[in-house]
């Protein structure tokens, strides 16, 4: 039995480079352990012969072919490429659908969007907070790791790993994730919060002493965090440590001046507990009080910064984390154009007794005449007319998804 024989580049025809051409050279292409097919090994005497310079052209040509194909592996378009521009379309499309709950047009879009530039993580991303919406925790794992692969340094990606092991109800793994994205962003406070709650549900000795470290850091953060300090008076009544309980209760009064009765009373039943002989009794009054801070808005939105409402934990990337983001360039200033004030069509109504806070123009299907819309803050209703005003914006900036979902053609997505 003959031996096999190990054929490379230099038995093939040589070119004007002194070798094979370039995919010969490939060692995947030109070395076949075995292949009897390939002629024999004393053509490599003659090739050997070869001038220097030649084999010198030879590898700078395979340098420069390597460098071309790793610049081609990481999937990053340039800037002014019509794949860099069919990116910037499907991603910020994708995006907009994942936005507006258009699961099937964010799926395609996002798909694309990695197909176009894999080496770009926001779509991977963005791609697995859908799986992981949809409870689809395999294909969410294999995007959010491929988005860990591209930007391992980016804590925001570890902490949509931890939000899928908690979804898992992988606890041990979640708090893994969160450390993590705590580590690399110690600002991330709805990672810390995560955290803490994950540390909390395993349970364990320390586990409360570790889960009021973590309430405090978010505190040196944002010392008036009020959700943060609710939550710091409920561990500190669970671990009896009554000085914290008493500190942070009289830093949650300091704030309750405009809190509507039901939360004052309750605030109240909580200082007495704080102050009574079994303080542990505190964290369920703790509990209550939360509650019932639910209808105060600076309470909401403290508890926003540290755990989004349900279904908005895991937020989108909106910009592009290695590509370059589109720059938006607005049209020339046409500074002769002129405006003619006219009062609006029963805008003016009610003898003129109401004092409107908006006033604006809503095209309710983008095809007819865009219908005046207004609104109006009541006396002694502030809260009320707010939260109206920011409904009627939100609604307004729906209307305009939808108008770029079904007509993509006509809107610049980049301006979404």
């Amino acid at each position: 039995m003959s031996s096999p024989r190990a054929v490379g580049v230099m038995g093939h025809r040589r070119t004007r480079f002194g070798f094979g051409s370039a995919q010969e050279l490939h060692p995947a292409a030109s070395l076949r352990y075995g292949d009897t097919s390939q002629p024999p090994m004393q053509n490599c005497s003659r090739s050997l012969k070869r001038p220097v310079a030649s084999a010198a052209v030879a590898a700078v040509t395979i340098a420069a072919l390597s460098l071309s194909g790793c610049r081609s592996h990481r999937g990053l378009p340039g800037r002014n490429s019509t794949a860099y521009k069919q990116y910037v379309s499907a991603f910020y499309v994708g995006l907009s659908a994942l936005q507006v709950g258009n699961d099937v047009l964010a799926e395609s879009s996002l798909k694309k969007a990695t197909q176009i530039a894999p080496g770009e993580p926001a779509a991977w991303a963005d791609w697995g907070i859908l799986a992981l919406r949809q409870r689809d925790f395999t294909p969410a794992q294999q995007r959010f790791e491929q988005a860990r692969k591209l930007i391992p340094q980016n804590s925001r990606v570890y902490y949509l790993l931890g939000l899928l092991n908690t979804a898992r109800g992988d606890t041990q793994q979640a708090i893994h994730n969160y450390k993590e994205a705590v580590r690399l962003d110690p600002k991330n406070l709805r990672a810390t919060y995560s955290l803490a709650l994950a540390v909390e549900r395993q349970g364990g000795a320390g586990s409360d002493a570790e889960f009021e470290t973590l309430v405090q850091k978010i505190l040196a953060a944002q010392p008036d965090n009020l959700a943060a300090l609710v939550e710091l008076c409920r561990v500190a009544a669970k671990r009896g440590d009554a000085a914290t309980l008493q500190s942070a209760v009289k830093r949650i009064a300091a704030q309750s001046g405009k809190w509507p009765a039901e939360a004052k009373q309750q605030l109240t039943a909580l200082e007495s507990a704080a102050s009574g002989s079994a303080p542990r009794s505190a964290a369920l009054q703790s509990v209550f009080l939360r509650n019932a801070l639910m209808q105060v808005s600076a309470f909401r939105t403290d508890l926003s910064e540290i755990r989004p409402a349900p279904g908005n934990d895991a937020q989108p990337f909106t910009h592009f984390q290695k590509l370059p983001n589109p720059s938006s360039t607005p049209a020339p200033a046409d500074t002769a154009i002129q405006f003619s004030a006219q009062p609006v069509p029963g805008i003016g109504a009610r003898g003129g007794k109401v004092k409107w806070s908006w006033i604006g123009s809503v095209s309710l299907d983008g095809k007819g005449a865009p219908t005046p819309a207004e609104a109006a803050r009541k006396a002694g209703a502030d809260e009320v007319g707010q939260q109206a005003l920011e409904h009627l914006l939100l609604f307004r900036r729906e209307i305009f998804l939808r108008l770029l979902l079904q007509h993509p053609e006509h809107v610049d997505p980049v301006f979404a």
